[in-house]
């Protein structure tokens, strides 16, 4: 029999502790989306299969910041993510994204004329896009990144390029700067306006110093790529949340907008004087970002979908193969439950990835060339700015092949998006 005491506390009402935003410090975050045991490294790839499918997980809650619109994943734990060499993300082998790095370099040393002059890269990996700027005429580069490899410099390292195996902070404040950049970092940093603020006090004076930092496009994310979701990215930004968090740094933002066929987001900014006041100078729009309470059915849709499609593939005694074993590889294998019994290979055309395995389900990672002798009866490009290029190679291999792209396997009826919200 319940006493008296039990009674009382089993009808107090429990309110979950408010959650602290990471970019305005604010009590605001709403969670609207969960995924359990995900790889916490998607480009920390394997040598072994065993190292593969042993690969660690952890849950990832996305929630949204009703102050600012900052994305971040309640649950991650930057003890999991320890960067090495063994870290492997990196995008030049693709001829697309060469055209596009190398159309960025080109436009930041004419529109800030940074021939002659210096630039710092806030994780730069193996200096790919540094190396870039010096072939534009920067004279000095120089790189900061734990997990650059030592053993595979950029071409022009020793000359004109300077990579440090470190995190930039203060005690490099004395290293000139004309141009500070930082490309698809700062969503892997668990207290973004603590980074910020970090390189906002080495810059120090240096107010005429130019700000480039590149992100993924939350819209494009939770809008179109539901499989970029992933334990690596703990914070995802829209124009809104980036600016806000640039100005409350200490920044002046001058310039924001989506590159890379809107799959990425871009500002602009210069560091504000001690004495003057963060203000948002940039005219930004505050859009309307519910596109996030839809995640969830949208997510549930694909996945569905694409279950589905596997299951037709297995009846009809179909091989596939995904070409692509980045994040989106990675996290598709993974939300799907494919193992390597049921998809064998993931095509890449980053020689670094080659004979590793997929975290989480141990597919082997293959070159193109793999395919002229394993002929499968179904490519799944992970990310459709690349088709061309990938259904080129297939040509060129002379592998005739069904093509499907990630974001093909759609629900078909509005009855199934209305079952699969009413599950919800």
């Amino acid at each position: 029999m319940m006493n008296g005491r039990a009674r009382i506390e089993s009808n107090k009402t429990y309110h979950p502790k408010p959650i602290v935003c990471p970019g305005c410090m604010q009590p605001t975050m709403e969670p609207f989306f969960r995924m359990p045991r995900v790889p916490v490294f998607c480009n920390m790839l394997k040598s072994s299969r065993g190292q593969a499918l042993a690969t660690p997980r952890a849950n990832i809650t996305l929630a949204m910041c009703s102050n600012c619109g900052l994305i971040h994943n309640t649950e991650y734990d930057p003890l999991l993510t320890r960067y090495s060499e063994s870290y492997e993300n990196s995008l030049h082998f693709s001829p697309r994204f060469r055209r596009y790095a190398k159309s960025l370099a080109r436009q930041l040393t004419q529109q800030h004329q940074l021939v002659g002059k210096s630039v710092i890269e806030i994780g730069c990996g193996q200096g790919d896009f540094l190396a870039l700027l010096a072939s534009n005429g920067v004279s000095e580069c120089c790189g900061f990144d734990p997990s650059y490899d030592a053993a595979d410099p950029p071409e022009l390292f020793g000359t004109t390029v300077k990579v440090y195996q470190d995190f930039y902070s203060e005690a490099y404040m004395n290293q000139p700067a004309d141009l500070v950049c930082c490309r698809h970092v700062l969503e892997h940093i668990a207290r973004p306006y603590e980074f910020l603020m970090s390189v906002r006090r080495a810059l120090q004076r240096k107010t005429s110093t130019v700000v480039f930092f590149e992100v993924p496009n939350a819209a494009f994310t939770l809008g179109s790529c539901v499989w970029d979701i992933i334990y690596e990215h703990c914070s995802y930004f829209t124009e809104q949340s980036l600016s806000s968090l640039f100005v409350r740094a200490g920044f002046e933002p001058f310039e924001v907008g989506t590159r890379f066929d809107g799959q990425f987001l871009a500002i602009q900014a210069h560091p504000l004087a001690a004495t003057t006041p963060a203000t948002m100078s940039l005219a930004t729009h505050h859009s309307d970002l519910s596109f996030h309470r839809q995640f969830a059915l949208r997510y549930a849709a694909r996945v569905k979908s694409w279950k589905s499609k596997f299951r037709r593939l297995k009846r009809h005694g179909k091989s596939a193969v995904i070409w692509g074993a980045g994040s989106k590889g990675v996290q598709f294998l993974n939300c799907l439950g494919l193992s390597f019994r049921q998809i064998q290979h993931a095509v890449d055309i980053n020689p670094r990835k080659h004979g590793r395995y997929i975290p989480g389900t141990g597919q082997l990672i293959v070159p193109p060339e793999f395919l002229k002798d394993h002929h499968p009866d179904v490519v799944i490009i992970m990310n459709p700015i690349y088709e061309n290029e990938i259904r080129q190679a297939l040509a060129e291999l002379n592998v005739q092949t069904e093509v499907l792209l990630i974001e093909s396997a759609e629900l078909e009826t509005a009855e199934e998006v209305q079952e699969l919200a009413t599950v919800n």
